[in-house]
């Protein structure tokens, strides 16, 4: 029997991004994905389906947005984590 649901870890090998991308892709509801049991599940028809009929400029699109979403997130939580330093 097929797998009908992917990983967090088997898209992220698809993609070749890392395991933080692809969470923001799901964030980003790029591709449908239920929550079971604490682990992500990702619609491997909802997915393919994105891999494969989105415009390939589409795709690099989110993946360009999701990194740099990514970076200000990091960014922010460390002007937070020195502002909380320096007040303590």
């Amino acid at each position: 029997m097929e797998n009908r649901c992917y990983s967090v870890k088997d898209v992220q090998e698809i993609l070749g991004v890392s395991r933080q991308c692809v969470y923001a892709l799901l964030k980003r509801d790029e591709f449908r994905w239920h929550l079971i049991g604490g682990k992500y599940r990702i619609s491997r028809k909802s997915f393919d389906a994105w891999l494969d009929d989105k415009p390939e400029s589409e795709k690099e699109a989110s993946v360009d947005a999701v990194a740099e979403e990514g970076i200000a997130e990091a960014f922010t939580d460390s002007v937070a984590e020195n502002a909380q330093i320096l007040t303590s």
